[in-house]
């Protein structure tokens, strides 16, 4: 058994948000599914996209080691136990910046995606630079933009950077208060990756 605490931190508010997406996709599931079980393509799609710098790409790793194909090897068969399936997409590169993905969402990951995993190496320590293309400012930027670009289906913001700060826990309090829900690494499985 996994504790999730000690992998993900996340509010109870956060918490309710991924719940009632997942479980909008199961009953999704039962109601295409009354009467086509097995029927291809029926099945509800739990969209997971990763953004991130050439690490988060998985450059230097073989294909099947890279975040996104463990991801998605791993919780496949889970979803697909509850009728749902899952798709994770590796949309990170080496020429990206956080400030150039926030403003560009919806043209490079689509319209339907559940939960986008904010995933840049922090070029520098000063979080309070709205141009910085730190870990901590770009999730904000990039967590506004998705809720104006996919608005009214707010997509769930992961992240593995680390709030530090008061300024920045408000911040991402109030990006949680107007319906982005978010989730963040835990120093314990920082220590891990």
């Amino acid at each position: 058994k996994i504790n999730v605490e000690k992998i993900i931190q996340l509010s109870p508010l956060s918490q309710t948000k991924l719940l009632r997406k997942i479980m909008i996709k199961i009953v999704l599931s039962r109601i295409k599914n009354q009467g086509n079980e097995g029927a291809e393509g029926s099945a509800p799609v739990f969209h997971w996209v990763t953004v991130g710098d050439s690490s988060a790409a998985g450059h230097g790793n073989a294909y099947s080691q890279s975040y996104k194909s463990i991801l998605q090897t791993t919780v496949s068969s889970i979803f697909q136990s509850a009728g749902i399936e899952f798709v994770a997409s590796n949309r990170a590169g080496s020429t990206f910046s956080g400030m150039e993905v926030a403003f560009c969402t919806k043209e490079m990951f689509g319209a339907d995606v559940d939960v986008l995993s904010w995933d840049f190496m922090p070029l520098d320590t000063n979080h309070f630079d709205p141009l910085s293309n730190s870990q901590g400012m770009d999730p904000l930027l990039f967590g506004e933009r998705v809720g104006m670009t996919y608005y009214p289906q707010l997509p769930f913001l992961y992240f593995l950077g680390k709030a530090t700060g008061v300024e920045m826990q408000q911040q991402l309090g109030a990006l949680e208060n107007r319906g982005v829900g978010f989730a963040m690494m835990t120093d314990a499985l920082r220590e891990v990756v």
